[in-house]
């Protein structure tokens, strides 16, 4: 009983951070249209790209494909400006969320096409690890572990869910534990390997929520 209420408390309380179903799908129509409505009167490319970026987090997976695309190309176009790094760097997230959300696009049932969805998550792993950031390159390898579970490739699904649980592992370490992003995102992994996969036992996850509280 216990496992069931903590299970329950884990998926209300942390968001699909790693994986492919985009965590925050059902933002309604009145907000999309508002952000639409922005996008159109927006002037600035700045503006636009961290828009447009708004609209695929809110939008369904399969409106991946109607955001992504604009957002890569915008965002080529800044990064051919000059920029301070820090500036780079935040345009650089934001072509990881692209690639990312075109990725997702491809694993949808009426547009499913493996070979285009791993090939935008590498691309999108390759610039995330670019950024450095190392919690963008554990969300860019949870995407590529969706693709190869879409095949029923637990072999390799599980190899890059490993790979990015070690990415937020050092992304933790970093901070010295202080990242909360990081910990929910690995919190949210652990669950995804010992639930989908049973690849790591459930007490695991158990005794890291638990680590967490305290």
């Amino acid at each position: 009983m216990k496992k069931t209420l903590l299970l329950l408390f884990v998926l209300s309380a942390f968001m699909n951070l790693c994986h492919a179903q985009n965590p925050f799908v059902g933002a309604g129509k009145k907000v999309m249209d508002s952000l639409n409505a922005e996008l159109q009167n927006a002037k600035q490319d700045t503006t636009r790209l961290r828009l447009l970026e708004e609209l695929v987090n809110a939008s369904p997976n399969e409106d991946g494909l109607k955001y992504g695309e604009p957002i890569l190309e915008l965002a080529d176009k800044l990064l051919a400006q000059p920029l301070n790094a820090e500036e780079r760097k935040k345009i650089l997230k934001k072509k990881v969320t692209g690639f990312r959300a075109i990725a997702v696009y491809y694993l949808q049932d009426g547009t499913l096409d493996s070979a285009k969805a791993i090939g935008y998550a590498q691309k999108g792993k390759k610039v995330a690890e670019e950024t450095g950031d190392k919690k963008a390159v554990a969300q860019a390898l949870g995407t590529i572990a969706d693709v190869y579970l879409a095949q029923h490739n637990i072999s390799k699904a599980t190899g890059y869910d490993m790979e990015g649980l070690r990415m937020l592992d050092e992304a933790l370490q970093d901070s010295k534990g202080k990242d909360t992003v990081a910990a929910q995102m690995k919190l949210e992994l652990l669950y995804w390997l010992s639930n989908d996969y049973n690849f790591i036992n459930f007490d695991s996850v158990i005794s890291y929520k638990q680590q967490r509280v305290l």
